[in-house]
C-alpha cells in the first residue's frame, strides 16, 4: 500500500521530532517513525496510506502546538496543477548562508541531480538553480520553499522553464510557517484579495478568553470558519494585543464576528468595559472593535471631507474614530480604526471598512506590481501582510547602521501645501517633530513650476526622510490629486558633480540598470556645472516605492565611489602593491 506524505507547517521553534512523534501517537495517526524531518518552522512525515493522512489533516489541521497554531496538508496539494518542470530558481539567499546549506535545503524535498548559485553584491544575496529528478520534488519546493524564513530572509522560489524563462509561481495564501505565502507584493495575483489580513486589537484580558483551554475556542473558530487565527502574544507590550486572520473576505469577517462575540461574553462575566475599566455597567457598545490599517490605506477609507467614513458610519449604525499620525511609528504605520456599537453593527461596519481597505490594497499592488522589477517595500513596514520576523530583522539592521543628516526636495500639487501645513501649522510641526526631521516648504515664487508645484524640502536621516516622505506621497492622495491611481512625486537629491560619471555609467548603462531596477525615472545632467557645493540635482520621478528605492540606491553608489576614493589617494596610488593597512575583502 502506498504511503501519504504529510506537511505540518507553522511550527514552534521548541518543537523537536519526538514532539511531533508524541502528538501523532496521541492522535492514533499511524505514521512511519523514520520518516519525520524537521526543519526550521515545518516538517514532512510519511503516514500509512491516503485515508490516513485525511483523518490527520482533519484532527490535526488547525491544532495549537505550544503555542502555534498548526497547518497539516498534503505535501503536495492534490487540487493544483502539476508543473512539468524538474527546474527551480531560490531568490533572496542571504550572502553569507553556505553553497553546501543551501543544498541542503532543498535536498529536503527529493534528489538534486544540479545546483549552482550566483552572486547579487548589490542586494549581498545569493540566488540557486535548483535541477531536481522528478517535476514533483520541484513542485514540493515550490510550494514550501516560497516564503520560507532562511536567516531572517524570506526567500522567493519560482519554476524555472526548460528554455531558462523563470514562470513565476503564483500561490494561494497558506498559514504555516516555511510555507506562507503572504500574497500581495511580489507574489500576488492582480485583483485577489483574500490573502489581505484582517488586523485588530484586543485587550490583554480578554486573549485568554479568545484562546482558550489548551487552544481549544481558537481551534473551533478556526474550525468553523476556514480561516487561520494568530494571537501575537508576544507583541506590544501594553494592554492590547495584536490579532492577525487570514483568508477569504467572508472566512474573516465570520472570525472577526465570533471573537467579538467573545469578548461581549467575557465583558458581561466579569462586569466590565473592555476599553475603559472605569465606564458604567456593561452594554451592548461596552466592547469596542479595533481594527488596524496601514496608514498608506487610511486616506481612501476616510475619503475626501471623510465623505466615505461617515457613509460607512450611516450605513453601519456605529461610531467610528481612527487614531492621528502622532500614535505611528517608523516601524509600525498601523493606525486604529475604533468601532463603536452594538454586535451586529460592529460586524457590519467591519465588513465595510475591509472592503474598502482591500480595494485600496489591490489598486495600489496593480500599480506598483505592474512595473518591470518592481521595488520590493520594507517588509517592517508592513505587519500582518509580511513575515512579523522580517521586520524584527530589518529594525535591527536599521538601528545598527550610522544615520547620517540627508537633504531632499519634493515637488507636490500647489493645492496640497494647505493640507501639509494644517491650522496653524500645526500638521507639519507635528511630522516634524515625530520624524526628527527639518520640513520647509517653498513659497510659491521660489517654486521651479510656479504655483502650479510647490517644492517641499527634507533634511533628516535617512529614517526621517522615509516617514516625512511617505507622509507627503500618502497627503498627495489623500487630497484626491491622483484620482484612482499611484500617487506619482518629482524628487531631487544632490550629488557631487564629480560623481555624475559614476551615475550614469559608461553609455548610460549605470543609470538605466538603475531605472530597470527602481521602476523610477532618473535624470542626471550630463554637462551641468556644480553649485557652490560642486553638487548637481539629480531628478528622480516615480511612485513612493520606487523613489525611495532610487534614492537609495543612488545614495549608496556615491558613498561606495567615495569611499573608494578616499582609500585611494595620490601617495597610495605610487606603492606598487596596496598598503599592509588596508583590508583587502
Amino acid at each position: 500500500m502506498a504511503t501519504s506524505k504529510l506537511y505540518l507547517g507553522n511550527l514552534s521553534q521548541d518543537v523537536t521530532p519526538d514532539t511531533l512523534k508524541h502528538l501523532l501517537h496521541e492522535h492514533d495517526v499511524p505514521f512511519l517513525a523514520d520518516t519525520v524531518q524537521l526543519k526550521k518552522g515545518f516538517a514532512f512525515v510519511d503516514v500509512q496510506d491516503s485515508a490516513s493522512a485525511e483523518e490527520a489533516i482533519r484532527k490535526l489541521n488547525g491544532y495549537n502546538l505550544m503555542g502555534s497554531v498548526i497547518v497539516v496538508e498534503h505535501s503536495v496539494q492534490r487540487n493544483r496543477g502539476r508543473s512539468r518542470t524538474t527546474k527551480v530558481s531560490i531568490r533572496k539567499i542571504p550572502f553569507q548562508v553556505p553553497d553546501e546549506d543551501i543544498t541542503n535545503l532543498a535536498a529536503t524535498f527529493g534528489t538534486i541531480k544540479e545546483c549552482h548559485t550566483s552572486i547579487h553584491e548589490m542586494s549581498n544575496t545569493k540566488t540557486a538553480n535548483i535541477t531536481y529528478e522528478a517535476p514533483e520534488q520541484a513542485q514540493q519546493a515550490v510550494t514550501h520553499l516560497n516564503n520560507y524564513d532562511c536567516e531572517g530572509s524570506y526567500l522567493q522560489v519560482n519554476y524555472v522553464n526548460e528554455n531558462g524563462g523563470r514562470n513565476f509561481y503564483r500561490n494561494r495564501y497558506n498559514p504555516g510557517g516555511g510555507n506562507q505565502g503572504f500574497g500581495g507584493f511580489g507574489g500576488r495575483n492582480q485583483g485577489q484579495s483574500q490573502d489581505f489580513p484582517l488586523r485588530m486589537l484586543v485587550p490583554n484580558v480578554m486573549v485568554g478568553a479568545i484562546i482558550g483551554k489548551g487552544g481549544q475556542t481558537i481551534r473551533t473558530i478556526t474550525g468553523a470558519t476556514k480561516a487561520k487565527v494568530d494571537v501575537h502574544r508576544k507583541e506590544n507590550i501594553g494592554p492590547e494585543k495584536p490579532i492577525t486572520i487570514y483568508g477569504s473576505a467572508e472566512a474573516c469577517s465570520e472570525a472577526c464576528r465570533k471573537i467579538i462575540e467573545i469578548m461581549q461574553q467575557e465583558s458581561v462575566a466579569t462586569g466590565q468595559s473592555t476599553d475603559d475599566e472605569t465606564s458604567d455597567p456593561t452594554s451592548s457598545e461596552d466592547v469596542p472593535l479595533k481594527l488596524l490599517a496601514h496608514n498608506s490605506l487610511v486616506g481612501r477609507l476616510i475619503g475626501k471631507a471623510g465623505v466615505t467614513l461617515k457613509k460607512i458610519m450611516q450605513d453601519s449604525n456605529t461610531r467610528i474614530t481612527i487614531s492621528n499620525l502622532q500614535e505611528l511609528t517608523l516601524y509600525n504605520m498601523e493606525r486604529t480604526v475604533t468601532i463603536l456599537g452594538a454586535p451586529d453593527d460592529l460586524s457590519k461596519a467591519e465588513k465595510l471598512i475591509m472592503q474598502k481597505l482591500r480595494a485600496s490594497y489591490d489598486a495600489d499592488m496593480q500599480n506598483i506590481m505592474s512595473e518591470p522589477n518592481a521595488m520590493q517595500p520594507n517588509p517592517a513596514l508592513f505587519p500582518g501582510i509580511l513575515p512579523p520576523a522580517a521586520a524584527t530583522l530589518a529594525m535591527q539592521q536599521q538601528m545598527q547602521q550610522p544615520q547620517p543628516s540627508e537633504k531632499s526636495d519634493l515637488w507636490v500639487p500647489g493645492g496640497v501645501v494647505g493640507a501639509l501645513i494644517g491650522p496653524g501649522g500645526q500638521n507639519i510641526r507635528l511630522v516634524s517633530r515625530q520624524a526628527n526631521a527639518t520640513i520647509k516648504i517653498a513659497p510659491a515664487d521660489q517654486s521651479a513650476q510656479g504655483q502650479a508645484e510647490r517644492k517641499v524640502s527634507i533634511t533628516g536621516s535617512p529614517d526621517a526622510q522615509w516617514k516625512v516622505q511617505w507622509w507627503v506621497f500618502s497627503k498627495v492622495g489623500q487630497e484626491g490629486y491622483a484620482g484612482n491611481d499611484v500617487v506619482r512625486l518629482r524628487a531631487e537629491i544632490a550629488v557631487p558633480s564629480n560623481m555624475v560619471g559614476r551615475i550614469i555609467g559608461k553609455r548610460g548603462a549605470s543609470v538605466q540598470d538603475l531605472q530597470n531596477k527602481t521602476s523610477a525615472i532618473i535624470e542626471v545632467p550630463r554637462n551641468k556645472q556644480g553649485d557652490e557645493n560642486g553638487e548637481v540635482p539629480v531628478t528622480i520621478v516615480g511612485n513612493f516605492y520606487s523613489v525611495q528605492s532610487a534614492q537609495r540606491q543612488i545614495r549608496k553608489l556615491v558613498s561606495q565611489a567615495q569611499q573608494q576614493q578616499q582609500g585611494q589617494g595620490p601617495m597610495q596610488r605610487r606603492q606598487p602593491g596596496p598598503p599592509k593597512h588596508v583590508n583587502m575583502q
